[in-house]
């Protein structure tokens, strides 16, 4: 699972690779003695304060007992964490055999290294309005149809009384202007971090990862143009089973191209679900390439057939009652056509 390095090992192989961060020197990991202090000191701060958030790719943890670093894991079917504070000599070490487990992972570190504890302050505390808004996940991909995936991974920020926020169903009590805590949540989750950004305008910052401001206009085109998608799918559906029926029952003549594209609408819903059960099964790329081909293969074809609908004169030749079914059969095609091309189901 990209970028996961794919390394699997024991709870006896990560108990020895913690012995050795918490020793004096860092041997046998390390070939000078100094390399060990080096790796546990922070190099990257949350934005805009002095709060340690990664030294060298190791994440500090939100945590009473300070210079807390570590990483945690998940896999289709396992989940850890591995924590170690060197100035204390104490490591938490949790391996699981349960998909994004978090009760034992994070809780145990929590009752280990105690909850986070924000300095005291005389700091004035700002209008939690100007974070108000939708998030997501920068830690998504921004480039094929994989990242449709960040629609359902957003967050909602609202502003709770004056000074605090509400995050979904979590509520964050304000620390200082732009930081803020919760005690809805382990200790890892608990503290994020808002601040500006010159290319998202705003941006959350907690322990994992960045979130980035979606506008609302544009989540709601995105989620508008999901809606009409479905719509056009179980229309599509009721025109064929109904044109069926009466083909059946000899009380209609059957449209061959209307009847042929709408068919064909159905069949490209089948073949996007294939896709995202393909991939949730963790195929190669090459596995769905095929099924990516067939969505640019629907896009020509529709194309060529609402072509000859219009060419033909259909829409000015058929009875009255035709042409709103030939209309609707073009917009429901064009509204298909768009989510391909925008949410790049072919590459």
């Amino acid at each position: 699972m990209y970028p996961a390095g794919s390394v699997v090992g024991t709870a006896l192989d990560l108990h020895q690779l913690m012995q050795a961060l918490l020793s004096k020197d860092g041997v046998p990991l390390f070939e000078h003695k100094t390399t060990i202090d080096l790796m546990f000191e922070p190099t990257l701060d949350y934005p805009d304060t002095h709060i340690s958030r990664i030294a060298n790719g190791l994440f500090s943890l939100p945590a009473k007992s300070q210079d807390v670093y570590g990483h945690g894991g998940n896999s289709k079917a396992f989940s850890s964490s591995f924590y170690v504070n060197r100035k204390e000599g104490i490591g938490s070490l949790v391996l699981i055999n349960i998909a994004n487990e978090t009760i034992f992972t994070a809780g145990i570190p929590e009752l280990i290294f105690g909850e986070y504890v924000h300095p005291d302050n005389d700091i004035l505390l700002e209008n939690s309005s100007k974070w108000a808004g939708i998030y997501e996940p920068a830690r998504l991909p921004r480039h094929g149809f994989s990242k449709i995936y960040g629609l359902f991974l957003r967050s909602h920020t609202k502003q709770e009384i004056t000074h605090d926020l509400k995050i979904n169903d979590f509520y964050y009590e304000q620390l200082e202007p732009g930081i803020y805590q919760t005690n809805d949540d382990f200790s890892i989750y608990s503290l994020d971090i808002y601040s500006q950004d010159e290319n998202f305008e705003k941006m959350l910052s907690n322990t994992y990862s960045d979130l980035l401001y979606v506008s609302h206009h544009k989540h709601l085109l995105e989620w508008t143009g999901i809606l009409l998608l479905f719509l056009a799918i179980i229309t599509s559906f009721l025109y064929v089973v109904i044109s069926l029926f009466r083909k059946l029952i000899g009380k209609g003549d059957l449209s061959l191209f209307i009847f042929t594209q709408h068919t064909l609408n159905l069949l490209l819903f089948t073949n996007i679900c294939w896709i995202i059960y393909k991939t949730l099964s963790m195929v190669s790329y090459s596995d769905l390439k095929p099924f990516l081909f067939l969505n640019i293969l629907y896009i020509v074809l529709s194309f060529l057939i609402t072509g000859i609908l219009i060419i033909k004169g259909y829409i000015n030749r058929q009875l009255n009652c035709k042409k709103p079914i030939l209309l609707i059969t073009i917009v429901l095609t064009f509204i298909l056509c768009i989510n391909i091309l925008y949410w790049e189901f072919y590459y």
